[in-house]
């Protein structure tokens, strides 16, 4: 038996000649279609997509070569291969035969040995073509895929498995059916303990969805899949091959057959269980796909350790602006939660809250500035002192500079002390001309200070401070506060008080402990 799965239909006008091959052929277990004019070979053609044609030339109406190129002629069909099996043999015949698009020649009288033959080779070509065709729709899918993983890739959201998840999704469901396409997909890194953890990828029962479970695996057992270049493919089952798969692993799959795997140093990706015999053509799509996995994760673990170098930075900074001030570590943390309360209450995304609380954790930078005789003096300050007290936003803003980003640092640290009504400063802004972040940083400034000890004033307790904020005093009025703004301090007033007592100054597990800013 050749391929009990190929599908041959063979066109001839000569029912004795189509009765020969059909018996031939059905012996080494081909299927057979038949047709006895070119019109029926064509309708056979379309209806039931043979997998190869043996076709004669001389034929009433409509003649082999015309069928050929009918053929040919269709990007669908064009590498479906074409014998012609006649007995014209001059070297005009077979030009005309290979202009038409013929792929092979047999010759009557026919012999069954250089029949099979060229029947084998023909079907072998096209199996191959098939796995080229398959293995490039699979690499233009993860391309596909790739460019819109790139288009929202935030390497410090970037979690692999998920977006890993939608190259497998590819993986799986860009084949034209079952066969063509792994049953299950594992991704697996490995620890420090020889140990491989895993998750394992497979078709869910609704569309467009994977199933998942996790799986840790003994590295030892997997040394026998590792080719040269990391890349092993096998059509083995586990009855016959030169390796037996870990117990957590066979539960789960079933019998493994067909698979390709990529046994790196750093990283296990296999495709499990194909419908069809597995190539090398399936080995370069997997290996294509772990090149995705070591991009994606070499950048997303780069841009994390300057994130985290970054916010460091910002860590040092906003410690170093309150080292000469009343203030303590607890102020400018206090600041930062108040901040992320108020954003989260505006609706902004996630993102921005996260940008602009930490953020506002160097709304005062601009005080290293200032001299410390200034920051530290006891009662009121005069005139003068004051105003060298005003410059601490602009210098904030000087020392943050212009950098995209430290943009939002930059906006808090000049103008937290704007007003909506136009009375703040330094420039007297109003309204919506003060950058938002300014503005949610300004309520939240204001009620720490009112709540803290100042040398001109003892700290006030929460409901006073509320009191004074929602109807002014001496020093404060309503109408400083952006309205929306405002009414959020009113109605989350609670939390905020929550927020103060959890770091309060004179509490021993916040006093002089660093600010954590976590990635």
């Amino acid at each position: 038996m050749e391929d009990p799965r190929a599908k041959i239909l063979v066109v001839d006008d000569e029912e004795v000649n189509i009765r020969f091959l059909t018996t031939v052929l059905q012996r080494r277990g081909y299927e057979i279609l038949s047709a006895n004019d070119g019109a029926s070979a064509l309708e056979q053609f379309h209806d039931h997509k043979p997998d190869l044609v043996l076709l004669d030339v001389m034929m009433p109406g409509m003649d082999g070569f015309e069928v050929c190129r009918r053929i040919k002629d269709r990007e669908e069909t064009h590498f479906v291969p074409i014998i012609i099996v006649t007995a014209l043999d001059t070297t005009e015949d077979r030009i005309q035969g290979i202009e038409a698009g013929v792929d092979d020649f047999l010759s009557k009288p026919i012999q069954i040995e250089e029949l099979l033959a060229r029947v084998r080779i023909c079907l072998k070509n096209r199996q191959l073509f098939l796995q080229l065709e398959n293995s490039y729709k699979q690499i233009a899918g993860l391309t596909q895929q790739t460019d819109q993983i790139i288009q929202r890739f935030d390497p410090l959201e970037f979690d692999f498995f998920s977006a890993e998840s939608m190259l497998f999704q590819s993986l799986i469901q860009i084949a034209e059916s079952e066969k063509e396409r792994p049953s299950h997909i594992i991704l697996g890194v490995p620890n420090s303990y020889g140990l491989i953890e895993c998750r394992l990828y497979s078709p869910a029962p609704a569309p467009g969805k994977l199933a998942t479970r996790t799986l840790v695996l003994r590295r030892e057992y997997l040394e026998p899949l590792r080719g040269p270049t990391g890349i092993f493919f096998t059509n083995f089952t586990a009855d016959d091959g030169p390796w037996t798969p870990p117990p957590d692993l066979s539960d789960v799959v079933g019998k493994l057959h067909n698979i390709v795997v990529y046994n790196g140093e750093h990283i296990l990706l296999g495709a499990l269980n194909y419908g069809r015999p597995v190539s090398r053509f399936d080995a370069q799509v997997l290996k294509g796909l772990a090149l995705h996995y070591s991009f994606f994760n070499t950048i997303a673990g780069q841009t994390r350790e300057i994130e985290h170098s970054f916010r460091y930075m910002i860590d040092a900074l906003a410690r170093a602006s309150h080292a000469n001030d009343e203030d303590t570590g607890s102020h400018i943390l206090r600041i930062k939660g108040y901040t992320a309360l108020v954003a989260q209450e505006l609706g902004l995304p996630a993102k921005e809250v996260d940008v602009i609380s930490y953020s506002a954790l160097m709304h005062d930078v601009g005080k290293i500035h200032i001299h410390p005789d200034i920051l530290r003096k006891e009662g009121d300050l005069n005139a003068a002192e004051r105003e060298i007290i005003k410059k601490h936003t602009v210098y904030g803003a000087m020392i943050l500079g212009k950098s995209p980003r430290l943009a939002v640092a930059r906006n808090i640290a000049l103008y937290h002390h704007e007003r909506w009504d136009g009375t703040g400063y330094p420039e007297g802004l109003s309204r919506e001309d003060i950058p938002l972040e300014g503005r949610i940083v300004a309520i939240c400034d204001v009620y720490d200070a009112l709540r803290s000890r100042r040398p001109y004033k003892e700290p006030f307790d929460h409901l006073t401070a509320v009191e004074v904020i929602s109807t002014g005093d001496e020093r404060t009025r309503p109408e400083h506060f952006d309205p929306r703004i405002w009414d959020i301090f009113r109605q989350k007033h609670r939390r905020f008080e929550e927020i103060y007592e959890s770091l309060r100054e004179d509490d021993p597990a916040v006093t002089g402990s660093p600010i954590l800013l976590p990635l």
